[in-house]
């Protein structure tokens, strides 16, 4: 099993938020103990996400920890061990590489090509400061929107507040 986090660079974290993120990511474990969590960067949905799978490791030591890189083909070998102190690997999928700035936009792509679930923090009223030559509508919506044309299971903790299914 392997699952995919994307989500907006700032999200509202709560207990519930949290409570909810730990409980869908244990249960889900206990099925499938090696499983395989794909991470991104650069929002703070990716790095509670990842809070989130560490502290689980220390119960399930065989899920993996992948950090899919948006860009540099070649890393140092500073920043390759700095990466192996957090994650078991990393990689950067061919469709990134070189795609300025789309290389977040085809990573997540690649991200939802490789997993069977989308675990996502999409809010449809999110609003994208828009910079000049950048898109109006966020990594996270796009992401979405391929995900769903692609028919892959898709959780939204966006909302806590609601029941969400917890496998």
């Amino acid at each position: 099993m392997k699952i995919a986090f994307i989500g907006h660079r700032k999200i509202i974290v709560n207990k519930n938020l949290t409570d909810t993120l730990y409980k869908a990511i244990e249960n889900l474990l206990k099925s499938h103990p090696d499983t395989e969590f794909l991470f991104g960067s650069k929002s703070e949905f990716d790095t509670l996400c990842l809070h989130t799978v560490n502290q689980l490791k220390k119960h399930f030591p065989d899920l993996k920890r992948t950090y899919v890189r948006s860009s540099y083909k070649n890393i140092p070998p500073f920043y390759k061990t700095y990466l192996n102190e957090i994650y078991d690997q990393t990689f950067l999928p061919k469709e990134a590489d070189n795609a300025g700035k789309a290389s977040y936009i085809k990573r997540n792509k690649a991200m939802i090509d490789l997993c069977d679930k989308l675990f996502v923090y999409y809010d449809p009223q999110y609003k994208v400061n828009a910079r000049r030559g950048h898109s109006k509508n966020s990594g996270t919506k796009i992401a979405i929107e391929y995900a769903q044309k692609t028919k892959k299971d898709i959780v939204n903790f966006f909302n806590c507040e609601t029941t969400l299914p917890l496998f």
